[in-house]
């Protein structure tokens, strides 16, 4: 059933509003690079390898089970936020480029389950941290592709996740001292993507422009997929805006 906007912003978890959304939108656009795009179905499908793989990754999954995910802006990056979304586990997002110290810093305060990022930073960030360190291909080559592999992915996380649940932890960027950690629940985020759609509409291409550690990034990310838009995504992002404007031409 495809469900009408206002009611995917009041699904009671991100996992439940982002699988009505792949249903509501399935061959429009979500993700568009200078190379490919993707439809919200094929995001979808590749997100529920994740959350497959996620969950064969972690033992005994639940609300405490952090994931980090450094990984740049690119379809992998949105891929791997909706996949941890999917398992009812909180994500948080770190930037690749960020010094070595603060990134040690933030997974000895943080102490995820575990950390996704890509083939050529495995090596680095298993130097930096004591949690188990997979990279994007070990998770997304999981097949779940059936209708009813992808029922079970969202009422699984549904019995893990509720509004009250957390849905990611962001960090301060420790300029001032030590690296601060924030939990935001669930419906904090869907409650902010409500306000954002009474305030701009539903959005349209949206250029995805930030560091993935930003908050902003998140907040454009959700706005953009849950009510039927497209993620304009260029590594370059604000070093080269031009470039990036270019790809929502």
């Amino acid at each position: 059933m495809r469900l009408p906007l206002s009611d995917i912003l009041a699904c009671p978890s991100l996992a439940a509003a982002l699988e009505a959304a792949y249903q509501r939108h399935g061959d429009s656009d979500a993700l568009i690079t200078a190379s490919e795009s993707w439809t919200y179905q094929q995001l979808a499908k590749k997100a529920r390898a994740v959350a497959s793989g996620l969950r064969a990754a972690v033992m005994a999954p639940g609300q405490e089970s952090i994931v980090a995910v450094v990984l740049d802006r690119s379809l992998e990056f949105v891929a791997t936020v909706a996949g941890v979304a999917a398992t009812g586990m909180p994500y948080l997002p770190l930037d690749p480029a960020a010094p070595d110290a603060y990134l040690e810093q933030v997974f000895a305060e943080a102490q995820p389950a575990l950390v996704v990022t890509s083939a050529e930073r495995a090596g680095r960030l298993r130097a930096r941290t004591t949690a188990r360190v997979v990279t994007y291909s070990d998770l997304a080559s999981r097949d779940t592709t059936t209708t009813a592999t992808a029922t079970a992915t969202a009422t699984a996380a549904s019995i893990v996740a509720s509004a009250g649940s957390p849905a990611y932890v962001i960090y301060t960027s420790g300029s001032t001292g030590v690296p601060k950690g924030v939990v935001v629940p669930q419906a904090a985020l869907l409650n902010s993507t409500a306000a954002r759609v009474d305030q701009y509409g539903a959005a349209g291409r949206v250029l995805l422009l930030h560091s993935p550690a930003f908050d902003l990034t998140t907040g454009v990310l959700l706005w953009t997929l849950l009510t039927g838009g497209s993620l304009i995504i260029d590594p370059a992002g604000l070093s080269d805006v031009a470039a990036t404007v270019d790809l929502d031409d």
